[in-house]
C-alpha cells in the first residue's frame, strides 16, 4: 500500500510525504508557485 501525504504550505513550502506499506520512505521539501 502506497499513500502519499502533502502538508503545506508553510512559508511557501509544501512537504511531500511518501509511505509504502506503512512506513516512511522519503520526504520532499518543494516550492510550488
Amino acid at each position: 500500500r502506497i499513500e502519499e501525504w502533502v502538508y503545506g504550505p508553510d512559508n511557501g513550502m509544501y512537504q511531500y510525504l511518501r509511505f509504502e506499506g506503512g512506513r516512511l520512505v522519503r520526504i520532499e521539501s518543494k516550492r510550488r508557485n
